[in-house]
């Protein structure tokens, strides 16, 4: 009687388990980058969502500004019309660099999650042959 090789089947288990893992990950990273492309401006931290709120932590920043050099205080000279376009360039500036990052995670994870489900696909056919073939072998 001959004494088979547990080598493979560990292998070929463990490459499935891999798969699936991977494949959770990766189906979570697309999920959350599409929620990122449906919303950019929402996506992560760092910016204002409204030109109000831009406007608001602009004057506060300007107030801390003056307390830091209160021996010389300055008025604050931004016309209105300067903040805005200030804030729709930044905005702009944001919603483009988070559809770029989005657009490139969800490529780098799609591509990653069909090798995952082709490599856990081969992986189990090939362990189910070799596990119908030594069963012959052994009956």
């Amino acid at each position: 009687m001959e004494k088979t090789s547990k080598v493979p089947q560990i292998y070929g288990y463990t490459v499935c388990v891999i798969a699936v893992v991977t494949f959770l990950i990766c189906a979570t990273v697309i999920v959350n980058n599409v929620f990122d492309l449906a919303n950019p401006i929402q996506a992560g931290f760092g910016m204002e969502s409204s030109f109000d709120a831009y406007k608001a932590a602009h004057e506060k920043d300007q107030r801390s500004g003056m307390a830091a050099a209160a021996a010389e205080p300055r008025s604050d000279t931004v016309s209105e019309a300067t903040l805005r376009g200030r804030y729709e360039a930044l905005r702009a500036d944001r919603i483009a660099r988070v559809r770029f990052q989005s657009w490139k995670a969800i490529t780098t994870s799609g591509l990653l999650l069909i090798i995952s489900v082709v490599l856990f696909v081969m992986h189990w056919r090939w362990m189910k042959k070799a596990g119908s073939a030594a069963e012959a072998h052994a009956g």
